[in-house]
């Protein structure tokens, strides 16, 4: 499922989308550069749910790191294979975002893409 929005929309915002989707923590700055823009609006979702994935992964993952790290042997691989599965799946993400923002596309992002927080 992709959105569509205005050629002259996505054209004027699509930097500053760039922008947010490589530096998740600057989420705000296509809602700074034009408050009005849906395209905008969009990739700031995006960029401020993959913000919150990554530090929602990371507490979960110190937490069950640290609970692992107890049993000999098996906790050093369940804590490798968490490793993988959380960077790896934020990793996923990250670029999924950053090649749509670069197209100058507007899809959500896999399986957390559906939650709006910026209408």
């Amino acid at each position: 499922m992709e959105f569509q929005f205005d050629p002259a929309d996505v054209q004027k915002n699509k930097s500053m989308a760039i922008i947010a989707v490589i530096f998740p923590i600057l989420f705000f700055l296509p809602l700074v550069s034009d408050a009005n823009s849906a395209y905008g609006k969009f990739h700031a979702n995006s960029a401020l749910l993959l913000l919150l994935y990554g530090i929602v992964a990371s507490i979960l993952y110190a937490i069950l790191a640290a609970i692992f790290i107890f049993i000999p042997y098996v906790g050093i691989i369940l804590t490798t294979i968490i490793s993988i599965a959380v960077w790896g799946t934020s990793l996923a993400l990250w670029i999924f975002a950053l090649v749509t923002a670069c197209k100058g596309e507007a899809k959500p992002l896999p399986v957390i893409g559906k939650i709006v927080i910026i209408k």
